[in-house]
C-alpha cells in the first residue's frame, strides 16, 4: 500500500503544541478515511518528524493495524477516531508534488 504522510500542527488546551502525523487511506467503495499515522517499530531513526513530511510511504499489510477510539464531540456527537499503526515502511521513490498552485498562473 502506498500513502502520503503529512504533518499537522496541534494545540493543547494547555497551550503546547506538538505534532500529528495523519494521512487518507483509501477505502474499497472509493471515499476516503482520515486517520492518524503511528510508527510502532525498533528502528528508532523511522519515527516520524515534522521536517520529514510530506512523505509518500510504501508498507505492507501484514506491518500494519488499524484501531479505532470512539469519542464525544464538543457537540455531544458520538464520534470515531482512528490510528493506522505502523511497524514497518519504506519511503517511496515517488516524491510528493503539491497540485495546489496549478489553477494559478
Amino acid at each position: 500500500m502506498k500513502t502520503t504522510v503529512f504533518a499537522k500542527k496541534i494545540k493543547t488546551k494547555d497551550g503546547k503544541t506538538f505534532f500529528n502525523f495523519v494521512t487518507n487511506l483509501e477505502k474499497k467503495d472509493g471515499t476516503k478515511q482520515y486517520m492518524k499515522v503511528m510508527y510502532s517499530g525498533k528502528d528508532k531513526n523511522k519515527a516520524f518528524e515534522s521536517d520529514m513530511c510530506p512523505l509518500v510511504i510504501e508498507f505492507n499489510r501484514e506491518d500494519a493495524n488499524i484501531s479505532t477510539e470512539s469519542y464525544k464531540s464538543n457537540e455531544g456527537e458520538e464520534r470515531k477516531r482512528y490510528t493506522l499503526w505502523l511497524k514497518e515502511y519504506k519511503e517511496s521513490d515517488e516524491k510528493f508534488i503539491d497540485h495546489s498552485l496549478d489553477d494559478f498562473i
